[in-house]
């Protein structure tokens, strides 16, 4: 069992990897469905940890998921700029009212945060190092 549960494992961390570098290499201004899927591979790979956490050696899981709780931080400040501006656009807000305006500088904000925190689990590899740490 525990070795089935390190392969599916495995898988969460590559396919988690392949949503961020998808993420990374799309334009910032039109990302909603890569940041989406992020955050989707983000909660199977949090709740896989979890729900098999003692079949990991010692507490290496718990590092994991809060790293992963940065980078799912990371995504929601953005994806919750990108529905309020929906919400507003869609009930007949001006795209240039005060309010949109305000709204679309934050979520450039958030997304220059977000793109940071991408760039940093790219540098310090860190799907591999989890992956190495689990196998352990």
């Amino acid at each position: 069992m525990r070795e089935f549960v390190l392969t599916q494992t495995v898988d969460l961390l590559h396919h988690l990897s392949l949503q961020i570098k998808n993420l990374k290499q799309s334009p910032s201004d039109n990302d909603a469905g890569e940041i989406h899927d992020v955050r989707v591979a983000i909660r199977r790979l949090r709740q896989c940890l979890l729900v098999f956490s003692k079949l990991y050696p010692d507490d290496s899981w718990k590092k994991i998921r809060r790293k992963l709780a940065g980078v799912m931080q990371s995504c929601g400040e953005v994806r919750d700029r990108d529905i309020a501006i929906a919400l507003l656009t869609e009930s007949g807000v001006p795209t240039g009212s005060k309010l949109v305006l305000s709204l679309q500088k934050e979520r450039r904000a958030a997304d220059y945060d977000l793109r940071r925190e991408l760039a940093r689990w790219h540098r310090h590899r860190l799907a591999k190092k989890f992956q190495s740490h689990l196998e352990a």
